[in-house]
């Protein structure tokens, strides 16, 4: 069973062990009769930066819990309550540099879903997870490039907004992973659920993940809110057909279970370094992506 996320991770509590750094995850999903949207997103900073980003986050007085989609609504309840225009344009300078300010990293990955469904029988989708789990653990791998990349070689918490119909599947494969793999090469520590209302990093990640969702449409929205350095993977037909063809290839070759799996994840990094975006919207706020 798959635990509900400890509070020691905001304690402080001296000659308790908190692991360094953890990954916040939210997703923002959008269908219509033109298109179906996924996106996985979140941040990854350290225990420290976290907590100073909670008490930052909550010294803004924000209408709890907060949440990006209603923010960016020029019409819903929450922007009438917040103020005027300029009001709002300040507000949204002030969230975005708390965010930059006690973040590493954003990480982002979208997918059409019903794409994904008819690019993949229900016999692999029963193996190898729907299109939110496919897209989780992507994040995943996305994370551990991210970590090659940086030279980071501790453990990773991994957090995850509850609540989407296919949560529990993501983190049950999060826990096979971790109970899956060589203890030397584990890199997964503790994980599981939380919620907005309980913890404000899943705030930040539900910024991302609809501000990723804004770029990906189009959108042009008032004011650009600038969230920092951010990995984004598109989980394109091409994407996901090599990933069916490399686990059918490794689960054919004779290999053992554990083998397999390293073999499938260690192709998937190397496709993702070849088609992740690098986005700052530091210094780009229109969300182009720039290497």
């Amino acid at each position: 069973m798959v635990a509900r996320l400890p509070e020691l991770l905001f304690s402080g509590t001296p000659g308790k062990t908190v692991l360094a750094i953890s990954l916040w995850a939210d997703e923002s999903e959008a269908k219509s009769k033109r298109h179906h949207f996924l996106c996985i997103a979140g941040y990854v900073s350290s225990a420290n930066r976290w907590q100073r980003f909670r008490r930052e986050w909550l010294r803004m007085n924000l209408p709890q819990p907060f949440h990006m989609v209603a923010f960016r609504n020029p019409q819903s309840k929450l922007r009438k309550e917040l103020g005027n225009s300029k009001d709002i344009e300040r507000l949204a300078e002030r969230i975005a540099r708390i965010i930059r300010d006690n973040t590493i990293q954003g990480l982002a990955v979208t997918i059409n879903p019903d794409t994904y469904e008819v690019l993949t029988t229900q016999r692999f989708r029963s193996q190898y997870g729907s299109a939110y789990a496919f897209a989780g653990m992507m994040l995943w791998e996305v994370l551990r490039v991210w970590a090659e990349d940086t030279r980071y070689r501790g453990k990773f918490n991994f957090w995850l907004q509850e609540g989407h119909a296919h949560a529990d599947e993501l983190m049950q494969k999060i826990w096979a992973h971790k109970h899956n793999t060589n203890p030397l090469q584990n890199i997964i520590g503790d994980f599981g659920f939380g919620s907005k209302a309980e913890h404000p990093p899943l705030q930040a990640a539900d910024a991302l993940a609809y501000s990723v969702y804004e770029t990906c449409m189009g959108l042009k929205r008032i004011p650009v809110i600038e969230l920092g350095k951010i990995s984004r993977l598109h989980c394109s037909d091409r994407f996901i057909k090599d990933r069916i063809a490399e686990i059918k290839k490794h689960r054919e070759s004779g290999l053992t279970e554990r083998r397999a799996m390293n073999a499938v994840e260690r192709d998937a990094r190397l496709a993702i370094k070849q088609q992740l975006e690098f986005v700052d919207k530091d210094e780009a706020g229109n969300g182009e992506p720039s290497v």
